[in-house]
């Protein structure tokens, strides 16, 4: 499941901003199983940014921010 990849290359603070459960239910409402390949490539880009600055899992993914 490319959720799994997801959760597991987010920066910990991401993580810990949002449950896993949260994060999942945001992965399926934004159908990103069918376009798992660019989310990935979006988060490699965002994962340059200070963890600091890294929002939630499911804000993340909740505001499309790989586009």
């Amino acid at each position: 499941m490319a959720f799994c990849q997801f959760w597991d290359s987010l920066p910990p603070i991401s993580r810990s901003r949002s449950g896993k459960q949260k994060a999942a239910s945001a992965w399926d409402r934004q159908a990103c199983e069918a376009i798992a390949a660019e989310v990935m490539a979006g988060l490699v880009g965002w994962q340059k940014t200070d963890p600091q600055f890294f929002p939630g899992a499911h804000v993340w993914l909740n505001d499309r921010r790989w586009e």
